[in-house]
């Protein structure tokens, strides 16, 4: 879609000349440094991801992939999703990218890694909800079986969870406007969670609150993308609507940092 990059250089700001722009929204390709060797092998591209920072960055689907037959990772390290029955769609916020159309048989999943284990996170997306849940329902939006996750409550909030043995801890956060895209964000830095909704041309939000439990790292499910994994490897809870620039990060971004890394001007 979006192939010329133009090197730049920003002082200040922690990035390397090595570092590309892209002209969907104006921030940063991070290649980090193009290409990586794997052992006995070619070596393998790094799929772009349009962000500003790349300190702690675990996982990034732009969800760019032709035809979504795919869906590569642009963290540079190589989680590709499994992706099926997830249909291409638009984001045209803050200018147009490719997105995906989930819909009830939609699977977009990230085999399990040591990389995906920590104990301070930072889960986000674009979420263009079309829908609401039934009483006690929830949309998946980044799902973490058994350790943590980001999703739609049947109230239209956001809301992050972190686990911690059996018990869950939550907060629910602002609701997400319907038919329309925003910003969804969960962050935990060790002691307080926040969630967080950046609804496009409108002023951001968020809920934070004290948790201070250490994370289970024990489950080996991997990530589900817009939908809730079950034990056994099912899905439920799949968004009524569309989802792009899914990033998690393994320590806890400022709101302006996740205002800035999703590409909305004015943070």
């Amino acid at each position: 879609m979006r192939r010329a990059v133009v090197a730049i250089a920003l002082a200040g700001c922690g990035f390397s000349p090595g570092a590309s722009s892209d002209a969907r929204n104006g921030v940063i390709d991070a290649d980090l440094g193009g290409l990586e060797k794997a052992p006995g092998s070619e070596p393998l591209p790094v799929a772009p991801c349009f962000t500003t920072t790349t300190d702690g960055l675990v996982l990034c689907l732009e969800l760019d992939d032709p035809g979504l037959a795919t869906a590569k990772d642009g963290s540079g390290l190589h989680h590709d999703a499994i992706i099926s029955a997830t249909n291409v769609a638009t984001r045209d916020v803050p200018a147009t990218s490719q997105a995906a159309q989930i819909i009830s048989t939609s699977i977009i999943d990230v085999d399990e890694s040591p990389d995906f284990d920590f104990q301070t996170l930072t889960l986000m997306a674009w979420v263009h909800p079309e829908g609401t849940q039934a009483a006690g329902g929830q949309y998946g939006l980044v799902h973490n079986r058994g350790q943590y996750y980001m999703s739609i409550d049947d109230q239209g909030r956001v809301f992050c969870a972190i686990e911690s043995g059996v018990t869950a801890y939550v907060r629910p956060g602002d609701i997400i406007p319907l038919n329309t895209w925003s910003v969804a964000a969960c962050t935990y830095d060790g002691s307080t969670m926040c969630s967080y909704v950046f609804p496009a041309g409108s002023t951001a939000s968020g809920v934070c609150g004290s948790v201070n439990k250490t994370l289970n790292t024990t489950f080996t499910d991997g990530l589900s993308i817009g939908s809730i994994a079950t034990q056994g490897g099912g899905h439920t809870g799949h968004l009524a609507g569309k989802l792009d620039a899914v990033r998690v990060f393994s320590r806890a971004l400022t709101k302006t940092e996740i205002c800035t890394s999703a590409g909305i001007s004015g943070c």
